[in-house]
């Protein structure tokens, strides 16, 4: 009997539908989120609802939400017209680090806001409209070296290597690891994706990010991805060896600022008459 028991307590805490300690998928939402669903039955209810894109004036001319207006984060403080409406922050998706600060702003300012979960790329995915070029929309869940150096250093992030060899070029030094290898072999990268991220995710949202060696490898498993309900997923741009290119341009970078410092401070120490 007590044999049965213990097994029986083994079985639920190793069973993922009684894990409690990890976050639920309403625990990652924004505190301002508001879902596609909801955004989309208010614009066909007539509702008066601002979507205010946030990107680059760059990205947003190539596509957007129709309808949609174009205003710079930092900027919506300053166009109190827009505290009557209710407004809908809108990014790529892949962060909501910096619209959350922002939102808390906003509304100790008197603006009605929320913050569309997932953004762009869950509103895609749930068939909300966009305009512009369809091959950029693609790229939604794509995530650049540079964006990537930034976000590493917030949230919870779950890099999932599915390179053959476990140890490719450059790669961020600073995110958990998990090498998982992708060999043509779609459910059993699954099962292992959704093992990794379970017993690595914590109380906290993890975001995870799948990198392969050249950034080539991810339409093979992409829709598998989605199709198994795994969230939060971004994949790197130009896979480990793009992230190697960054980092060798911003040693180059750095050097260079570093060489022009000395060459000035030199100058200043000539110019100086009491200097050893």
């Amino acid at each position: 009997m007590t044999r049965i028991l213990l097994f029986t307590i083994a079985l639920l805490l190793t069973n993922p539908f009684w894990i409690h300690s990890h976050a639920s998928a309403e625990d990652c939402l924004s505190k301002f989120g508001i879902s596609t669903k909801s955004v989309l039955r208010k614009l066909k209810e007539k509702q008066e609802v601002i979507l205010v894109d946030v990107r680059a004036s760059k990205e947003f001319e190539r596509f957007r939400i129709p309808g949609s207006v174009n205003i710079p984060l930092f900027a919506i403080k300053t166009k109190t017209f827009l505290k009557p409406k209710s407004l809908v922050l809108i990014n790529e998706g892949q962060s909501h680090m910096q619209l959350e600060p922002e939102g808390e702003v906003l509304a100790k300012s008197g603006f009605t806001v929320s913050i569309l979960n997932g953004g762009l790329y869950q509103w895609k995915r749930e068939g909300g409209p966009l305009e512009g070029d369809v091959f950029a929309q693609r790229e939604l869940n794509k995530i650049s070296p540079q964006t990537f150096s930034v976000e590493q250093t917030q949230g919870n992030w779950i890099l999932i290597d599915i390179s053959q060899s476990e140890k490719p070029g450059g790669h961020p030094k600073n995110v958990h690891r998990i090498h998982i290898p992708y060999r043509n072999n779609p459910e059993g990268f699954i099962s292992e994706l959704k093992t990794a991220v379970r017993n690595h995710a914590g109380r906290d949202c993890p975001s995870i990010l799948i990198c392969d060696e050249d950034g080539k490898k991810y339409d093979a498993i992409e829709k598998r991805v989605q199709e198994a309900g795994v969230t939060n997923v971004l994949y790197l741009k130009g896979g480990f060896e793009g992230y190697k290119v960054f980092e060798q341009q911003q040693g180059s970078s750095r050097q260079g600022e570093n060489d022009a410092g000395k060459r000035k401070t030199m100058r200043v120490n000539k110019g100086c008459k009491s200097c050893p």
